[in-house]
């Protein structure tokens, strides 16, 4: 009778071993592929003020968005600003569908006097999300859509 309590719970053990092994191979492949759905991606972004009390949108300024080598790089901003990339972590999103990734980043210029906290979701080739600038104490957001839909980048 002990050996049989013995080998039950051995058992469980084991299958509770190899539950928590699958799940934690399942979450990296999933983290790898939601880098690999943005990597070498650039979409043309508008980044606008909403005011939710005239329900107005108000467009501020044209922005190129890319993810490449593991960074995200946004173009205007760093020209202006003197900004390199910056590394961005994205994850798939299943409350938007089986295409969505969201991703966040962290961007900052080298005397590190602009600050901006990106946050958005990629659904198929448009993208939307929010942008903090931490200098402005204001929040933005931005739409648009990838800019090389019919070819490889």
């Amino acid at each position: 009778m002990k050996n049989a309590k013995n080998t039950t719970v051995l058992m469980i053990i084991l299958c509770l071993m190899f539950s928590v092994t699958s799940w934690a191979q399942t979450n990296d492949k999933q983290k790898e592929n939601s880098s690999i759905l943005l990597e070498g991606k650039t979409f043309n972004i508008r980044i606008y003020t909403f005011d939710p009390d005239s329900k107005t949108k108000t467009n501020l300024t044209s922005e190129e968005i890319t993810f490449i080598g593991g960074k995200f790089y946004p173009k205007e901003m760093g020209k202006q600003y003197n900004s390199k990339g910056d590394s961005y972590s994205a994850h798939p999103d299943t409350s938007y569908g089986s295409h969505a990734t969201v991703f966040v980043t962290f961007t900052r210029n080298e005397n590190g006097d602009m600050k901006l906290f990106w946050k958005g979701t990629m659904i198929g080739n448009y993208v939307n999300g929010t942008m903090r600038s931490f200098t402005e104490q204001k929040t933005y957001m931005f739409s648009g859509r990838l800019k090389y839909e019919d070819e490889e980048k």
